[in-house]
């Protein structure tokens, strides 16, 4: 949100006034007036002064101004009814969101920008490509190493997706089948991405503390920098927590080798949650991945072994002491309660009066208004209908 020289072509859209101004650069706020015209900022500064009108005009004063957030690890659920207008997202700010997170994003993009294109959503919308989306179409829920033919096949998933649109991979190393594979499938994987100008690696690494078997906190850590390293793009750990008891004080060690990282020249960065709980799937946290191999039939017969399924009743109190004990899982409920707590998670944020998205109000006066003004953003940051994404080697 720079600084903008006035319009010269009749009075803007609308004009937020008297507000305290954080443009996102790192500068201390400052109080300016703001205007939008076609979807876009096109004046910041002292609208009287210079003699800038608009056709709606709303006192920002005792308010503050930032650039909408971008929520760079969203599970947003835009293809559905429930979700397409994003009000849980919007009544916090966020008025962007990246998905196909964990490894979970298909290699069909452009079938997913034409749905949210065509039905409308609530916020813009960028999407990634999953390692694990990719292995299990070519190898099913298979414990082994790729051989080359299916190495190739992969590759052309992720180059797929990359042409028509995708920001990078992502990857849910802690999430089966993607826990099957090694490091060095990863990176050649990711050598496809790095093709791609501007590409990111995005990670929900191998053990942020609660893997079973373990395999390290730190080696964790290191394995995603790596990839991203050999491979030549961005790395972002989608959870940068270090998880479990045994790891509470360790994440300065965590931190320490990310700093080492970007001191080679590595562009890296971690998401940090301060939340005291983890939403996610229940195999992942109580079935060892051994069990689970081959899919869910296989792994129902392991569950009618007597011998079998004693091993893994054994294995899963062991699973479950990791992240505290059985008594630690939760359940939630699905109703909407009074307060957004653990056991009532269903209340929209306070906070947020107006929320704009590509200049059209979501939120006014605290009250959404359905508009469903969000677009797909192909990767370099354009709208999906509005031009190709950029091939490989190409700039932003």
């Amino acid at each position: 949100m720079p600084a903008c020289a006035p319009r010269d072509s009749g009075p803007a859209d609308l004009l937020l006034t008297g507000g305290s101004v954080l443009d996102g650069s790192g500068a201390e706020p400052f109080v300016a007036d703001v205007a939008v015209a076609e979807g876009r900022i096109q004046f910041v500064g002292d609208a009287a002064g210079q003699g800038t009108a608009a056709r709606d005009t709303v006192s920002a004063e005792g308010l503050v101004v930032v650039p909408g957030f971008i929520d760079m690890h969203s599970h947003a659920e835009l293809e559905a009814d429930h979700g397409r207008d994003a009000r849980a997202f919007l009544f916090q700010g966020i008025t962007t969101v990246a998905l196909g997170m964990d490894g979970g994003g298909s290699a069909d993009a452009r079938d997913r920008f034409a749905e949210w294109t065509a039905a409308g959503v609530g916020v813009n919308a960028f999407h990634f490509v999953g390692h694990n989306w990719v292995r299990r179409q070519v190898m099913g829920m298979a414990d082994r190493a790729p051989t080359e033919s299916e190495m190739d096949a992969m590759r052309a998933l992720v180059r797929r997706g990359m042409d028509e649109g995708a920001h990078g991979l992502s990857s849910g190393l802690f999430y089966l089948p993607g826990n099957y594979a090694e490091t060095e499938e990863v990176v050649e994987l990711n050598r496809v991405a790095a093709e791609y100008e501007g590409a990111i690696y995005d990670t929900h690494d191998r053990d942020l503390g609660a893997a079973y078997p373990p395999f390290g906190y730190l080696e964790s850590i290191a394995e995603a920098i790596r990839i991203g390293e050999e491979a030549g793009t961005k790395v972002i750990f989608s959870h940068f927590n270090a998880q479990g008891v045994h790891n509470y004080g360790r994440a300065p060690e965590g931190a320490a080798l990310v700093e080492a990282a970007r001191r080679r020249g590595v562009e890296v960065a971690g998401a940090h949650h301060s939340y005291t709980a983890t939403q996610s799937n229940l195999r992942s946290y109580t079935i060892p991945s051994w069990a689970a191999a081959g899919g869910d039939s296989a792994m129902v017969r392991r569950f009618d072994h007597p011998d079998t399924v004693a091993i893994i009743d054994g294995q899963t109190r062991e699973m479950l002491a990791i992240r505290g004990g059985a008594e630690r899982l939760l359940f939630a409920d699905p109703r909407p309660e009074d307060m957004a707590t653990y056991q009532r998670p269903h209340q929209y944020s306070r906070g947020t009066v107006h929320v704009l998205v590509n200049g059209v109000f979501a939120v006014r006066d605290g009250e959404a208004t359905l508009a469903l003004a969000g677009r797909a953003l192909v990767r370099g940051g354009q709208a999906w209908e509005s031009m190709a994404p950029p091939g490989p080697g190409e700039r932003k």
